[in-house]
């Protein structure tokens, strides 16, 4: 059976003002044992009461780690799992990956944003600048 010992989500973060209904794909790195080439990653959303799904892919980079491909919908604690095909299979305890809401600085009196970590599609208004850092 597998069995979770991390997970990281690198720099996962929800921008309260995507559209509701709207995913982003997320890749989280699943540490543990008993990972399988064949080993399939389920996520437990915050988002809604539809229990655990299939992540969007499952990869085994190594014996003891998986790159899962996620979709994140809201700030808040989604509960991941793995689990391997029978026989001698079975689903892992779930282990949480918090994802926060991305917050952006106030402008400053020079009209200047900082402490943006992520580019934004839309160009900025004229008369203020972005800076990312």
């Amino acid at each position: 059976m597998p069995a979770i010992a991390s997970i990281d989500g690198g720099a996962a973060s929800w921008n309260p003002n995507t559209p509701a209904g709207q995913t982003t794909n997320q890749a989280v790195v699943i540490t543990g044992t008993n990972f399988l080439s064949t080993s399939v990653v389920w996520v437990d959303s915050p988002c809604d009461s539809l229990g655990l799904r299939e992540a969007l892919s499952s990869v085994l980079s190594g014996p003891n780690q998986i790159v899962a491909t996620i979709p994140i919908g809201c700030a808040g604690t989604y509960s991941i799992a793995v689990s391997n095909p029978a026989p001698g299979g079975g689903l892992s305890g779930a282990a949480p990956l918090v994802v926060g809401s991305m917050s952006v600085a106030m402008l400053s009196d020079d009209k200047s944003v900082t402490g943006v970590k992520y580019a934004f599609a839309s160009a900025p208004q004229s008369g203020f600048t972005v800076e990312v850092e």
